[in-house]
C-alpha cells in the first residue's frame, strides 16, 4: 500500500510503502525482509558488525588465555632453585678431542673426623689431672667417674679404658703422692705414709706401689717426727705427757720420737713462760 505525499515546495512527491498489516502482529516476514532492499541492507551491515565483534572477542579471549598460561607457568617455577652443576665431574675443556678425557674429576674432600668419644674425653681429663697431682689408678678412675669431683661424669668402663691407655708408671705416682704429702704440715713416719698411700679412701695404691714409693722419697724422718709432734699438740691430738707414746704408735723410731718430744715440748714451755 502506497501513500503519495505532496512536496509543497514543488519537489517531486515520493511514495512510502507500508509493510503488510500482519507484520506488527507477528514480526517482519522473512520474505518481506528479503524483498525489502532497505531492510536487507540493514541486516547486512548489522551482521557484519556482529561478526567483527565476535572476532574481536575471540582474539581477546585467546590473548587472555595465553597470558594466564604464562603467569601460571611462571608461578609454578619461581620457587625452584636452578639445578646446580654436578660436583663429581665437569665437562672437559678439550671437548671431544681424541685421547682427551671426557670429564675432569672434581677433587674429593677429606672425610670429616668423627667426634671424640667418651674414652677420648676421659683420657684428656685424666692427663690434665696427672699434670697437677699424683694419683693411683684406683683414685684416678674414681675421680673420672664421680660427677661432683671430675669436670665430667664418665662411665666406669670409659674411665678405666682411658686410664689404662695412658701407660702410667704407678710407682712413680706413689712416690709423687708421698712427696706431696710430706710437704704438708701433718708429719708422717714411713709406716703412716705407707698406710696413707694404700688407703682406699685417700691413696688407692697397691702395697707394692706404696712400698716402692715410700722407699724412694727424699725425706728426713726426724724432721717429720718434729712436724707430727707439733701438729698433734696444735690440734689437741696429744698432750705433752702422751706425745711420746703417740709418736711411737704412728711409726717413728724411739730416737726420732724422743728428739721430737724434747724439741717441741721445750718450745711449748718457753712460750708459756
Amino acid at each position: 500500500m502506497s501513500s503519495p505525499h505532496d512536496d509543497r515546495q514543488g519537489r517531486t512527491p515520493f511514495a512510502y510503502t507500508y509493510p503488510p498489516a500482519d507484520t506488527f502482529l507477528h514480526g517482519y516476514d522473512n520474505a518481506y525482509r528479503v524483498g525489502d532492499p532497505a531492510l536487507a541492507g540493514g541486516r547486512s551491515l548489522r551482521g557484519s558488525l556482529i561478526i567483527a565483534a565476535v572476532g574481536i572477542l575471540a582474539i581477546i579471549a585467546v590473548l587472555v588465555a595465553f597470558l594466564w598460561f604464562l603467569s601460571e607457568r611462571s608461578a609454578s617455577t619461581s620457587g625452584l632453585a636452578p639445578t646446580p652443576p654436578s660436583v663429581t665431574s665437569v665437562p672437559s675443556p678439550w671437548g671431544d678431542a681424541e685421547g682427551a678425557p671426557n670429564v675432569i674429576q672434581a677433587p674429593q674432600l677429606a672425610p670429616v673426623e668423627e667426634a671424640s668419644t667418651d674414652v677420648d674425653a676421659a683420657r684428656s681429663e685424666a692427663e690434665a689431672l696427672l699434670s697437677h697431682a699424683g694419683f693411683s689408678r684406683v683414685a684416678l678412675i674414681g675421680v673420672l667417674t664421680t660427677k661432683e669431683v671430675g669436670q665430667s661424669f664418665y662411665t666406669e668402663a670409659a674411665a678405666t679404658e682411658a686410664v689404662d691407655s695412658l701407660g702410667v708408671n704407678w710407682v712413680e705416682q706413689a712416690q709423687r703422692s708421698g712427696q706431696e704429702l710430706i710437704e704438708g704440715e701433718m708429719g708422717f713416719s714411713p709406716s703412716s705414709l705407707y698406710e696413707f698411700l694404700v688407703g682406699e679412701e685417700m691413696g688407692g695404691f697397691t702395697p707394692e706401689e706404696a712400698t716402692a714409693g715410700v722407699r724412694d722419697i727424699r725425706v728426713d724422718w726426724s724432721d717429720e717426727a718434729v712436724k707430727a709432734a707439733r701438729f698433734n699438740l696444735a690440734e689437741g691430738l696429744s698432750t705433752p705427757d702422751t706425745l711420746l707414746q703417740d709418736l711411737l704408735e704412728e711409726g717413728f723410731t724411739r730416737e726420732q720420737a724422743n728428739e721430737a718430744v724434747t724439741e717441741v715440748v721445750g718450745e711449748t714451755r718457753q712460750r708459756a713462760v
